[in-house]
């Protein structure tokens, strides 16, 4: 027997749905965007693999940029440094790296020239106008024009090498730079 129009049983049913539904769309249309997205990684993966990156490379990366402590990662380093030792792998006899000691004019150039090299935002935490800001922000300038001057002498040499591979062949057709490694498997991203 159907509901009478009144009833708060009915009513409380259709707000649920209508709860439900609002959240469902919402959550579904992000998923769509997370797709998306996923794809456009995916693809610029297989691009860098074709190139002759690591993946494993790019993971370890993008967790470093992720990571706000930088004593998480030397640490880590330290422990694997020590393990690396341990089963004999030629790596010196030092485990030890001391960051502590570093002098803040040869830290700043470095994390200057690292956020410049990631393309950070332009900002040093070293304060305006002190010498420390001064070598960092002249690093990150640097290392971004030579991250943009390697860029294209590489793209320059990719061509020249298409040129002469097209010139090469009886057709002078070109091979897709993906053939052959289109196909890109997981397992190479979890061996970070």
């Amino acid at each position: 027997m159907p509901a009478a129009i009144g009833d708060n049983s009915m009513n409380a049913e259709v707000g649920d749905r209508s709860l439900y539904m609002h959240h469902f769309r919402a959550i579904r249309a992000a998923r769509a965007k997370v797709d998306e997205a996923k794809a456009v990684e995916s693809d610029l993966r297989k691009k860098a693999k074709v190139d002759g990156i690591v993946l494993a490379d790019i993971n370890y990366g993008l967790r470093i940029v992720s990571i706000k402590d930088d004593s998480i990662i030397v640490d880590e380093a330290v422990r694997h440094i020590r393990i690396q030792r341990w089963m004999g792998l030629p790596i010196g006899a030092e485990p030890e790296l001391d960051f502590e000691r570093e002098p803040l004019i040869e830290r700043a150039e470095r994390e200057g020239f690292a956020a410049g090299n990631i393309a950070a935002e332009r900002a040093s935490p070293y304060g305006d106008g002190s010498e420390a800001t001064n070598v960092y922000l002249a690093a990150y300038d640097r290392a971004q024009a030579e991250v943009q001057a390697n860029w294209l002498v590489e793209q320059q040499r990719r061509a020249s090498e298409r040129q002469a591979a097209a010139r090469a062949k009886p057709n002078g057709a070109v091979e897709d730079e993906g053939e052959g490694n289109a196909d890109m498997d997981d397992e190479d991203d979890a061996a970070a």
